[in-house]
């Protein structure tokens, strides 16, 4: 079956990322430009695949520039659909484990580690509805904060968000730090990470600090984390370092893959399909 939009989260993305590149004055549909650059161009050398440095914008002597924020919404244009609808896959998969967090008493948290413009938050609500919980994305970048930001508030005026879930965005990995020692009554936390590890300047010790500091903390009753990346051997070596290093501390199943196919609009003809890798690791339960 292929995977789909609900109709408010396609208005979302329409409206957020689709109309914002239609009505640039330097995209012709018919060349297949978008912000003045071939896709191929796009993809290989402006996000690099999502690689790139999303907070400084880039020159090309023929197709011109762009700055990071319009890098960004490149990026969402591009990648977007594909990865929401693993991190959709993905959190389906795993829904009795996360329908028993979310079920607790307390506070809810989805801690989103890389969250880029807050996919995996748009496909968390997707899923399980407008749940009353925070959403904090910590991203190196600047002009994927401010999209995810952008992105989540338009979700609550669609009614995927809980209007009282706030987002709080950081550039560094201390904001996890100073909330486990800030929490005032019981709280379950979802951690995610979807392709974070893939990142080349990934200090892995950090997402180790990070997670150990939440599962020391009394007041957080369960933890979970879920993972998702490129089935790539290299994308996930990473990864392997960060469960080698927090040996014992969780239980989880082995590592799956998945292959998706998902309509790119909503009863429309075309789709697109993804394969991807990922895991549920229980570290508080």
């Amino acid at each position: 079956m292929d995977l789909q939009w609900s109709s408010a989260m396609q208005q979302v993305y329409f409206k957020q990322v689709v109309l914002p590149v239609m009505n640039d004055a330097r995209t012709d549909w018919e060349s297949e430009s978008r912000l003045g650059f071939p896709f191929k161009v796009i993809r290989d050398e402006v996000i690099r695949k999502g690689l790139c440095d999303f907070d400084v914008g880039h020159s090309h002597p023929t197709y011109g520039s762009v700055t990071p924020s319009e890098k960004a919404l490149l990026y969402c244009f591009c990648s977007m659909r594909a990865h929401f609808f693993e991190a959709l896959s993905a959190f389906r998969h795993f829904h009795t484990v996360i329908d028993g967090l979310l079920a607790c008493n307390g506070d809810k948290i989805f801690l989103d580690l890389g969250c880029g413009p807050g996919t995996a938050a748009l496909a968390f609500a997707e899923q399980f509805g407008p749940v009353e919980m925070g959403y904090v994305g910590i991203d190196c970048a600047k002009s994927m904060l401010d999209k995810a930001g952008e992105m989540l508030a338009a979700a609550k005026l669609q009614k995927l968000v809980a209007m009282s879930s706030p987002f709080i965005g950081s550039q560094t990995f201390d904001i996890a730090g100073r909330m486990a020692t800030g929490f005032s009554k019981a709280t379950s936390v979802v951690i995610n990470a979807s392709y974070l590890f893939a990142s080349h300047s990934l200090d892995v010790s950090k997402i180790c600090d990070v997670v150990l500091a939440l599962k020391n903390c009394t007041d957080v009753q369960q933890l979970i984390f879920v993972y998702i990346n490129s089935p790539n051997t290299l994308a996930g070596k990473k990864y392997e370092t960060f469960k080698r290093r927090m040996h014992g501390q969780f239980t989880g199943d082995d590592q799956t893959w998945a292959s998706i196919t998902f309509r790119k609009k909503i009863a429309g003809p075309d789709v697109g399909t993804s394969t991807y890798v990922r895991q549920l690791l229980v570290f508080k339960e």
